[in-house]
């Protein structure tokens, strides 16, 4: 976690909450603070005042008028002038956003940095980790895994080399840059009203999409190519970072209902622009549009479709132009993290589906935000919003069978069933349907960890990470891997880098390391010192300062008391009629020893989003190695459709299914 930045000509010091500018030094309230880490999170991206509000006050606290004050304290401190701002710039209808230079000092993130104590602590740890310390790497490995299906964020631009991410696997013959690699960067919105950069995203996103459908040419995935937004990067920097040979840059500028649209393909060694053009429409033909530039960088860069692909590149997703633009609005707020965002994404998409009924697309990203709205949402909203999840995302799957974000979305439900075979069944056929899409390769090698395929799981994550390398939750995903199978100098790195990128989740791995480095204390301080958002994932269990306390007791101390007291808590709390369960407190009742009770409380209480739960069982940690060998697993196993898993796509090195059996009926041993 950076402590200490250089913003401009002030040093900010994020562990004092203070700034040093023009005029002195500044002591800031913490939610000010807190603002300043997210926006030089991002440098030079325009962030909503949406996304602030939800990002530093939560859903259930201040309001414009707090941002408001926020951003004038920060600007005073800084020395800005009235109207004349060189830090912090106030976008009219949008947001904000850091202007400034933003430079890490560098002597003050040795606890991050490969050349650190960090990997070999870690890797220490993790070797010689006691009763007192495995509560905390259980409540870490969920927190990091539970963040994963959390996080959205456009990723702050860091450049960076294979040798200090740990990403060593890119450097290999294969991903040297080639030939036939293209990166897709983000359009720039060049309209009046600068209010269509969510049009211009949608139309990038879609050419991407048609060029990825190509069997011969490595495109990077959305995430990477969209980290250079607003970014004054030169081509080799961008073609060196993101190891292309190519990138597509363009811009849109609308006017009523007509559109003025350029494209330029161009080579990142030299600047060459291999094609350029220029389209005046009608927003009508944004489809034929996005198809046109697909196949011109077919034509120029010799691409070939499979001998069985027909039909266009660009699918033709509605008819409708109010719809569309309705859906490329809703899919842009359903990416950003925050209760309020989600909310708006299903009201915008509500309307693009009954604007368009026919709208496959918008029927299945809606069933996504439903499900993705429930894990913030009061309890008695949940089977609600996975009702109408369900609804959704049969409706979407009956307009297109081949529709793989449908079944990408349905994979989230059967999750929520217990059905984890199914699970990954719909991951598969996602995977078929769109086979090249980063996104769903490394997804598909995160269900594969999930049932104990490790080996399998690591090579699909490592093909989706060449695809889409600032990808900040495969980053992590590949962590946990590398930890299930003791490699803990590469996760050490990979959590370095997804930290870097802006992922808090990683933070808490991060914080592993301490008791090596400072003693039992520092862990304590570090568990007491997460974020908010992330404390409110254990209400209404453990609110207030004296419940928090006696958690952290519980957690790494060998206070009897506190346990005893913590179980009980979550004992009665689960037996509540509408007691609402989450990964975070099922999480605690394995780290202190209690593999049963997890077992049942995970069947008899789903909850969105919990295969993370499940993804985090084989570590050869003593929790986890408790659970699998209790003598209930294998019900357990069997009715969470992990068996019929292993029968289809094979056994986990830790399990065993009894001679002449299936490993049906609970007929196999676990270690």
């Amino acid at each position: 976690m950076r402590q200490r930045l250089k913003i401009g000509t002030a040093h900010v010091d994020f562990s004092d909450s203070t700034i040093d500018g023009p005029n002195g030094r500044a002591s800031m309230e913490p939610k000010v603070m807190k603002l300043l880490r997210v926006l030089s999170g991002q440098p030079g991206v325009v962030l909503s005042r949406e996304t602030l509000l939800d990002d530093v006050w939560g859903v259930d606290y201040g309001g414009d008028e707090s941002l408001s004050r926020a951003i004038s304290l920060l600007r005073k401190a800084f020395g800005e002038e009235r109207g004349k701002h060189q830090y912090i710039e106030t976008i009219p209808k949008r947001g904000y956003r850091l202007i400034a230079d933003v430079e890490i000092v560098e002597q003050n993130r040795e606890a991050l940095s490969e050349n650190s104590r960090a990997p070999r602590a870690l890797a220490s740890l993790y070797r010689h980790i006691n009763a007192r310390t495995a509560g905390l790497f259980v409540v870490f490995t969920v927190l990091a895994l539970v963040g994963l299906l959390f996080f959205w964020t456009q990723p702050s631009a860091v450049r960076f080399t294979d040798d200090d991410t740990g990403l060593a696997f890119l450097n290999t013959p294969q991903d040297a840059i080639s030939q036939k690699s293209i990166a897709v960067l983000p359009f720039a919105d060049l309209s009046g009203t600068g209010d269509q950069q969510y049009l211009a995203d949608g139309l990038a996103e879609e050419i991407l999409n048609a060029i990825i459908k190509f069997p011969d040419i490595r495109v990077i995935g959305q995430t990477s190519s969209f980290m250079f937004r607003e970014r004054q990067a030169n081509l080799n920097e961008i073609g060196s970072t993101l190891k292309v040979r190519y990138v597509l840059t363009g811009s849109l500028r609308k006017q009523r209902d007509q559109v003025r649209i350029s494209a330029q393909l161009v080579q990142t060694d030299d600047g060459h622009v291999l094609w350029s053009k220029t389209y005046d429409e009608s927003t009508n033909d944004i489809f034929d549009l996005q198809e046109n530039i697909a196949q011109a960088i077919a034509r120029n860069l010799d691409l070939a479709l499979d001998a069985s692909t027909e039909g266009p590149l660009v699918a033709e997703l509605t008819d409708d132009q109010e719809a569309y633009d309705l859906f490329l609005q809703g899919r842009e707020l359903s990416r950003r993290f925050g209760h309020q965002s989600k909310v708006n994404a299903v009201g915008l998409l509500e309307r693009a589906t009954q604007t368009d009924p026919q709208f496959a697309a918008a029927w299945a990203w809606l069933g996504r935000t439903k499900m993705l709205l429930s894990i913030s949402s009061k309890g008695s909203e949940t089977n609600q919003l996975v009702a109408g999840a369900r609804s959704s995302v049969d409706r979407a799957l009956m307009l297109d069978p081949n529709l793989a974000m449908g079944h990408y979305t349905k994979s989230m439900l059967q999750d929520y069933d217990l059905d984890f075979a199914g699970s990954l069944d719909s991951i598969e056929t996602a995977s078929a349907l769109d086979p090249n899409q980063p996104f769903l390769v490394i997804r598909r090698g995160y269900y594969h960890a999930l049932i104990g395929d490790i080996a399998k799981a690591e090579r699909l994550m490592k093909d989706g990470l060449r695809r889409d390398p600032t990808d900040a939750v495969g980053l992590l995903n590949l962590a946990i891997v590398k930890l299930s199978v003791g490699d803990v100098d590469a996760a050490a790195k990979l959590l370095t880098r997804s930290n870097d990128l802006g992922f808090m989740p990683a933070r808490g791995w991060l914080c592993l390391i301490a008791p090596l480095q400072n003693g039992m204390n520092s862990a304590d301080k570090c568990w007491n010192d997460l974020p908010d958002n992330l404390k409110g994932r254990y209400a209404p269990v453990f609110e207030g300062e004296d419940a928090w306390r006696t958690l952290s007791n519980a957690q790494f101390g060998d206070d009897v008391a506190a346990r005893k007291k913590v179980i009980e808590w979550l004992d009665v709390h689960f037996k509540q009629p509408d007691a609402r369960a989450n990964a975070y407190l099922l999480g605690i009742y394995l780290g202190l020893g209690e593999p049963k009770r997890f077992m049942d409380i995970f069947v008899a209480h789903p909850f969105p989003i919990n295969a993370p739960t499940i993804a985090s069982i084989w570590m050869d940690q003593k929790s986890y190695r408790n659970l699998r060998q209790h003598h209930e697993f294998p019900a357990f196993a069997e009715r969470i459709g992990l068996v019929r898993a292993w029968q289809k796509y094979g056994w986990p090195d830790q399990c065993k299914k009894a001679a002449g059996t299936d490993g049906s009926n609970g007929r196999f041993t676990c270690r």
